[in-house]
């Protein structure tokens, strides 16, 4: 529970600096937009990043090799939705999170964890690629985030194709480290290459790509419709490319949750298309709140929850 709360801090410190940056927008026009759009079209578009969660929840589910029925188990849903508290942290590590509860509830070793999360991040990288090459128009002002996320992708493949590289340079490690866990941890990073490698197969890569482009596809369906009922006269095609492209650019900025990066992308292309900059403000604050931090709220209650039922199993073993 300390490690929880510790962690915990982190989403509290990037809320506090998220909330600092809306002070200094211009609040009375965030919150003439809000009244405009009304709330059916708020509850559609948390209901839009309900679907997102849902599909991940269950690719998450088969990447894990669980069978479908573990899908309806609760344990594993709330461990799940639990990685989303701290997905803050620098390029999500904290939705490692997910490790202790999958270990406790449902005696899933970490390094099944560990390769299924690496599998997840390729398989959202290439489908939020899909999505962003319909604003191909745009494409051409972030290269270099599209570049480094072909990179990034391309290194998972080629360690997974090549796994004697990096398990020699960790074996080497290892045998000349100090530390007693050394040779635990190198035979947790063997292992955890041994899922990851039976995992990256073309008969998972297709249909895991698919699925995370449905997911996407929900919240980006979501932002166009947002941004086009706030005036825009671009394509709704596009709309769903730029926010792919904001995502794309969050994510290879490596801060915590792309916070910041995932803004500025999503402000400049969205002035770009020809949306004045108040409209555009609005877009991007509604956006990021319907989709990270309703994540990052139903992640703290799953987290709390899955606390209170350890704490209870916990002290039932020590009377018994």
């Amino acid at each position: 529970m300390v490690k929880l709360k510790s962690l915990l801090l982190i989403t509290i410190c990037a809320l506090a600096v998220y909330g600092f940056w809306l002070s200094v927008q211009d609040l009375e026009v965030l919150v003439a937009g809000l009244d405009a759009l009304g709330v059916p079209v708020l509850m559609g578009l948390l209901g839009l990043s309900l679907v997102n969660y849902g599909v991940r929840y269950a690719r998450w589910t088969w990447l894990l090799g669980l069978p479908a029925s573990a899908a309806c188990d609760s344990r594993n849903l709330y461990a799940y939705i639990a990685g989303f508290a701290l997905v803050t942290t620098p390029v999500k590590a904290g939705e490692l999170i997910r490790c202790r509860y999958y270990k406790a509830l449902l005696h899933i070793d970490h390094d099944r964890i560990v390769a299924t999360l690496l599998t997840e991040r390729v398989l959202d990288i290439l489908s939020g690629l899909l999505i962003a090459s319909l604003a191909l128009s745009v494409l051409a002002s972030l290269q270099m985030a599209i570049w480094l996320s072909l990179g990034i992708v391309a290194l998972v493949f080629l360690t997974t194709r090549y796994p004697w590289v990096c398990l020699g340079i960790a074996r080497w490690l290892s045998d000349r480290s100090p530390f007693e866990g050394a040779s635990r941890l190198y035979t947790f990073v063997e292992s955890t290459f041994e899922t990851l490698t039976a995992q990256l197969t073309a008969s998972r890569l297709l249909p895991g790509t698919l699925m995370g482009v449905v997911s996407w596809s929900a919240e980006a369906i979501g932002f166009a419709w947002l941004v086009i009922l706030l005036g825009s006269d671009a394509s709704f095609l596009m709309l769903m490319g730029i926010f792919a492209i904001s995502l794309i650019a969050g994510a290879v900025s490596f801060l915590p949750g792309g916070l910041g990066g995932a803004e500025a992308a999503m402000y400049l292309l969205l002035t770009g298309s020809g949306l004045d900059a108040g409209s555009a403000t609005i877009a991007v604050v509604i956006t990021r709140l319907c989709t990270l931090w309703f994540a990052v709220l139903l992640g703290v209650v799953s987290a709390l929850t899955l606390e209170r039922t350890l704490a209870v199993e916990s002290e039932q073993q020590r009377v018994f």
